[in-house]
Order: structure tokens, then C-alpha cells, then sequence
């Protein structure tokens, strides 16, 4: 796969490998370098394993938001990672999410990629606009496979699917006294109706 530009490699790593240093990037930029990671999980599911620095670079996409926001762009919504959709993710994505450092943004971001899509396509349906919905609704349904299939693993998305789940009933309820102030204000923010909070709730 190709480089990605955000890498370099510094000799002597851990394990005698090339240890493999990350700076923060633009989202743009993550986006447009996320696809040879894609691909590589893709083949990864077949059967095989991620290069060493395949599996390096992954953990880095995966340590600040702009990359885990990109790789999750390209990820959840092309029809060209059919890998995305199965039940059980590729190993590499896996130990990938589990080691990652920033757990407690991956988690809500992941929780976050269920709800908007999801909500999305019902907004796509009122207009009339199937095919957006389709695409929305596939965004939504490989987020929660790769949510649900991460929950026994990752005690912070546990802990954050509680939190957020409590805050979506309460918006329901039109009640935000008690609800976790973060995930509240994401939902005030993007002005989520009562259908919409409902199919969230569902969708978690």
C-alpha cells in the first residue's frame, strides 16, 4: 500500500521494526490517505495480516480525530469494503481500536458514526431522496456492527454507549437535567427531532 503522509519512520523501533511517529493532520488530508488502509483491511479479512507498517500506521490514523474521522469516512460509506459489513471486523481493526490511546474520543466518535447517519437517513426519506438514505442507512448499519461487535472489548465504549444512551432518553423526554452535558449538547447541536432521538435509541 502506499505511504501515507503524516508517517516517517525512525530506525531502531521496538522489536528491532521501524517505529513509525505521527503529527496531527487535516481531516482533508486523512481522508484522501485512509483508502490504502481500507483496502489493506479488506484483504486482511480474507485471510491474511496487515504489514507491520500497515498496522502501525492504522494505530496512528486511529490516535487523534482527524484521522480516526477520516479513516471512519471512507470505512463506513464505500461500497468497496464489503468487510465493513460483516459481523466480526478484521483482527487488524480490532487490536487496532482496543490499543488505541485517545480511547474515550474513539468511543464517542464510534457511538457518534451510529446516531448521525442514522438520523440522516430518516431526513433523506421526508425529502424523498432514497438513494441518500440508502447510503445513510448503510453508514448507520456497519457502525453498529463495528459498535457492537467492540462493546464487549472496549470498557470506554461500553461506558460511553450508558452515557449517551441515558442522554438520548432524556432528550425524548425533553428532560436534560441529568444527562451526561457532552452528549446533550451533541444532540442540541444537530437539532435532532423526537423521531430522530427515537431511531438513535433504536440504533444503539
Amino acid at each position: 500500500s502506499r505511504p501515507l503522509p503524516w508517517l516517517r519512520a525512525v530506525p531502531g523501533g521496538l522489536l528491532g521494526r521501524a517505529t513509525i511517529l505521527a503529527t496531527e493532520t487535516s481531516f482533508e488530508s486523512s481522508v484522501a490517505s485512509a483508502p490504502a488502509l481500507c483496502r489493506a483491511l479488506q484483504e486482511a479479512a480474507a485471510g491474511g495480516g496487515l504489514a507491520a507498517a500497515d498496522e502501525v500506521a492504522l494505530m496512528q490514523m486511529l490516535a487523534t480525530s482527524n484521522g480516526a474521522r477520516g479513516f471512519f469516512v471512507n470505512w463506513l460509506t464505500s461500497e468497496e469494503w464489503t468487510a465493513a459489513e460483516s459481523e466480526t471486523p478484521p483482527q487488524p481493526l480490532v487490536q487496532a481500536i482496543c490499543e488505541a490511546a485517545n480511547q474515550s474520543m474513539l468511543s464517542r466518535l464510534m457511538l457518534m458514526n451510529v446516531a448521525m447517519p442514522a438520523a440522516t437517513a430518516l431526513a433523506h426519506e421526508r425529502m424523498g431522496n432514497e438513494n441518500a438514505a440508502i447510503a445513510s442507512r448503510l453508514t448507520a448499519r456497519r457502525a453498529s456492527l463495528l459498535a457492537r461487535a467492540m462493546l464487549p472489548r472496549q470498557p470506554a465504549l461500553t461506558d460511553a454507549a450508558a452515557t449517551f444512551q441515558e442522554a438520548v432518553d432524556a432528550a425524548i423526554q425533553a428532560d436534560n437535567r441529568s444527562a451526561d452535558f457532552e452528549w446533550t449538547e451533541f444532540l442540541v447541536r444537530w437539532g435532532y427531532d423526537k423521531q430522530q432521538l427515537m431511531l438513535i435509541r433504536d440504533s444503539l
